[in-house]
């Protein structure tokens, strides 16, 4: 199995965060698709 990496993203502005363990298969695409997703929050 390749090597995984944990991000956590707020949910909703709330104090609790999610944590994904993600596939390094599928790093990119999922940072890729943060980016474009959040840029309104975090104006990107």
């Amino acid at each position: 199995m390749g090597s995984a990496f944990t991000i956590s993203l707020p949910i909703n502005n709330s104090k609790e965060n999610a944590i994904y363990t993600i596939d390094e298969v599928t790093k990119s695409n999922i940072l890729n698709s943060i980016n474009i997703e959040f840029s309104d929050i975090y104006d990107l």
